[in-house]
């Protein structure tokens, strides 16, 4: 098998899920509104990508794939995060519960293995990207048409997003998360303050009065012990609670990979048209920086083929 740089041997556990996002609509997002998308990414590629020369399509099309995947990576890695602590949060109550924990940690071991692979592919994307975005903010690359036609793109792009957020059945799921969360958190926070008194009480000595000398210290680690889990069951609860406009977060982080995918689709279709020499359809970087051209041998995937693998 050639070697190739890490940014493009994607790991088999989420091949599938990577094809996905290029190829089918999310369940956010309507045939309707998928077909509206993918026409005006090709409007936008049609209006902005033939005028440039090659050297700046080149740079265009870097910029967008290494949008794209930094994007997804950062989606996935925040779902197996998230997943990983709900993981270790039941694993835990299973073992207080003395219930079989096995099936659960075998879950927990798969979920480690693939968040362990998307960390040790993220941080070398990270870095291209970066790589990338230095490059096109240097002052010889400002406002040029590239340039231009990024931003251009973003500006869309925040534009679709907004709408989405807008829309009312959004408005009414974030009203009522904040809702739910602000009863949790109240309801916790009273607890905790219950529980600060009562452990005063036991610093005091005004509490556990009825218990027998001999035993008051074996009553004070238990009784701190037993409400100390429950203050960690409503710990956990609230963080729940309070975190879970991550998922919104999420969500908008998910349609951008769909707005990438669109786009870098529209753009490879109308670079494809333009019949370019192949060296303009190739990665300009990696975490090391701008890679020479006379070096440059890894190829920009076709929108189908974001996963390849090379033999």
């Amino acid at each position: 098998m050639k070697k190739l740089p890490s940014i493009i041997l994607l790991n088999a556990c989420f091949l599938l899920s990577f094809y996905n996002y290029c190829t089918e609509s999310q369940n956010f997002y309507s045939p309707q509104q998928i077909e509206f998308l993918e026409q005006k990414a090709h409007s936008w590629a049609n209006q902005h990508i033939p005028s440039l020369n090659p050297k700046d399509i080149q740079l265009v099309a870097n910029t967008l794939y290494l949008s794209y995947i930094l994007a997804f990576f950062d989606t996935q890695a925040r779902k197996q995060t998230h997943e990983f602590l709900k993981l270790a949060w039941n694993v835990r109550q299973e073992i207080v519960h003395y219930t079989d924990t096995d099936s659960i940690i075998n879950t927990m071991c798969n979920t480690c293995n693939t968040l362990q692979a998307i960390v040790h592919e993220h941080q070398p994307i990270w870095r291209t990207w970066q790589s990338c975005t230095k490059y096109l903010e240097t002052e010889q690359h400002v406002h040029t048409d590239a340039f231009n036609a990024i931003a251009l793109l973003q500006d869309q792009a925040q534009t679709i997003i907004r709408e989405y957020v807008d829309q009312d059945q959004q408005q009414q799921s974030i009203h009522l998360a904040l809702e739910t969360a602000q009863q949790t958190l109240y309801k916790a926070g009273d607890m905790f303050h219950r529980v600060a008194k009562f452990y005063q009480g036991l610093i005091d000595g005004d509490t556990l009065q009825e218990v027998s000398p001999e035993n008051k210290h074996i009553a004070v680690i238990d009784t701190a012990s037993r409400l100390g889990s429950t203050v960690e069951e409503h710990a956990w609860n609230s963080m729940q609670e309070a975190t879970q406009f991550a998922k919104y977060e999420a969500v908008l982080q998910e349609i951008s990979i769909v707005i990438f995918a669109a786009y870098y689709k529209a753009l490879y279709s109308t670079i494809c048209s333009l019949d370019l020499n192949k060296k303009y359809l190739t990665l300009m970087f990696n975490e090391n920086g701008f890679i020479p051209e006379e070096e440059r041998i890894t190829m920009l995937p076709a929108p189908e083929m974001m996963y390849a693998i090379i033999e």
